[in-house]
């Protein structure tokens, strides 16, 4: 089945560099799919504050990339690397980016799906075999792989009802205030590009 529905490889790396935001202006998590803007501050090189991770979503083929912020998705995340996103496109979540890179390697190893490392050590996954999006497993199995990963979160601070809802609407156009989106961070009641995505 997944070798007619597609599965899920890229061919290209990353280099911790670029997941340093492009912008101060950051995702603010009213819930969990509403957003709203703020500004963040944190040097450049240093870990970013208490409540804040660093956020990046890369285009799926590699060719551009948007760095920005994210508050509210938990206290504490070291490295999360989900291809599980509206777009389809990959989404990189953490305070540590060596963590966040270490994340992105091994959702690419395991065909796709959604990855928690921390200290260098993977915590967690959810693979999604089919073109990065959807599971081949019996969904029993799949339920305890989600159950697991959302314990992890929620023990790392994440609040809201549920972390897959805002994996799949952080680039999700249809909803207000500020997206991450293949043009860039959008703020979608204006239809304004805050910050354009960077071609790599």
């Amino acid at each position: 089945m997944c070798e007619a529905l597609g599965g899920f490889s890229i061919d290209w790396d990353l280099d911790p560099a670029e997941l340093e935001p492009d912008t101060p202006v950051g995702i603010d998590m009213v819930n969990a799919v509403i957003t709203q803007p703020f500004t963040a501050e944190a040097p450049v090189g240093e870990e970013p504050p208490e409540g804040v991770h660093y956020l990046t979503l890369y285009g799926r083929d590699g060719r551009w990339k948007l760095s920005t912020w994210l508050k509210g998705f938990g206290d504490r995340i070291a490295g999360f690397a989900s291809s599980y996103s509206s777009t389809g496109d990959i989404l990189l979540i953490g305070k540590n980016k060596t963590d966040m890179v270490t994340a992105f390697q091994r959702m690419k190893a395991i065909g796709g799906g959604m990855v928690l490392v921390e200290d260098g050590r993977v915590l967690a996954e959810i693979p999604l075999a089919i073109r990065g999006w959807v599971s081949d497993k019996p969904l029993p199995e799949l339920m305890e792989e989600e159950r697991a990963l959302t314990a992890l979160l929620r023990a790392r601070g994440y609040r809201f009802a549920d972390p897959v809802y805002t994996l799949l609407f952080l680039s999700a156009t249809h909803l207000p205030y500020i997206r991450l989106t293949q043009r860039g961070l959008v703020d979608v009641m204006k239809r304004e590009v805050l910050v354009p995505a960077i071609e790599r």
